[in-house]
């Protein structure tokens, strides 16, 4: 997930306050470095931070950097190399290097972005570093410039890109990531818990609306009370959505998961002994799925840690989510090349 989407709020409560923001991005990085290409750190002109760049001298450095930008106006943008035998110390590991952007982080920009999370889709956003203008774009249409032209930026890509010759970055901002919970018991509830720090966007899908309430599950975005085959149709399930089965009830469970698998819905995983996945695959198989229809199911679901209690089993479907994210999606480019076209 994007920083915007975990820092948008705080900016949003020190510019009602009237604070001066400036923003600053990783460009590229090499080698180590901690933070990929994207990653933000806002400071206000009252010393506010949030966010991170990477860690040690380096982030100090980039917020000293920040409020001279704010005094001056003027973006600047930083490169920091560091020697093997000194990068532990300023926060870039094995001799990492690092590319950083430093602008004033103007109001309207702000609003506009706002609204294009708001729409849950993902945009990109063109930066112009010498001059810090910029171009939202969402399915190939400028939605927002902030300047009158465009310098041909029309186009979205799939991937953050950083081109230093042209002075033109590029900027991938995903929709948040949708996790399906269907089954609204005690390791449903620990779930939608565990993933508040990760600002996943939780949906639970239960019938019974004395297991699928707000009392119960809080957190959750929306709670839908209607049999999961119905209500799975409606959500326009992709690559950047999980469904998670955990009613451990057949009449639940398996309707679930046809209705997941005629979806390209990045995971699905389903609660369950090994013997109550097998039975469950046969059942399957019967309706016509197969061998490898099947294989999508992560069954017992999570990693396998030991887990036991209801809090544990939710830490292992978590790591799992993450571990086929960080396998299926596209990396974040780290190297120069073109821009997309």
């Amino acid at each position: 997930m994007s920083d915007y989407h975990t820092l948008l709020p705080i900016i949003s409560a020190w510019l009602a306050h009237g604070k001066a923001v400036a923003m600053a991005t990783v460009l590229q990085t090499w080698h180590s470095a901690p933070r990929q290409a994207g990653a933000k750190l806002f400071v206000s002109d009252a010393g506010n931070i949030a966010g991170s760049v990477s860690g040690g001298c380096v982030e100090a450095a980039v917020i000293e950097t920040a409020l001279q930008v704010i005094k001056s106006g003027e973006a600047q943008t930083l490169h920091f190399g560091v020697a093997d035998d000194t990068a532990l110390n300023v926060g870039l590991a094995c001799g990492g290097e690092i590319a950083i952007h430093v602008e004033v982080y103007e109001e309207t920009l702000h609003e506009h972005i706002q609204q294009q999370i708001a729409q849950h889709t993902p945009f990109g956003i063109w930066t112009q570093l010498t001059t810090s203008q910029h171009i939202l774009v969402q399915d190939n249409h400028v939605v927002y410039s902030s300047q009158n032209q465009l310098f041909n930026m029309a186009s979205t890509c799939d991937e953050t890109t950083y081109n230093a010759e042209k002075g033109w970055f590029y900027e991938r901002v995903q929709a948040p990531f949708r996790l399906v919970i269907v089954g609204g018991n005690h390791i449903s509830m620990a779930l939608a818990q565990s993933v508040i720090l990760l600002k996943w966007h939780i949906i639970l899908i239960d019938p019974r609306t004395a297991f699928a309430n707000q009392a119960r599950f809080p957190d959750a975005h929306q709670i839908i009370n209607t049999y999961p085959q119905k209500a799975l149709s409606t959500l326009h399930l992709d690559k950047s959505c999980a469904v998670v089965v955990l009613s451990h009830d057949p009449k639940l469970d398996d309707p679930a998961l046809i209705s997941a698998l005629n979806t390209d819905v990045g995971y699905i995983g389903a609660l369950g002994s090994r013997r109550t996945q097998q039975a469950r695959n046969q059942r399957l198989q019967q309706q016509g799925y197969s061998d490898e229809d099947i294989k999508r199911i992560h069954g017992p679901i999570g990693l396998e840690i030991g887990a036991t209690t209801p809090e544990e089993i939710s830490i292992a479907i978590v790591a799992q989510i993450i571990q086929y994210q960080r396998q299926h999606t596209n990396r974040i480019t780290r190297i120069q090349k073109p821009l997309c076209k």
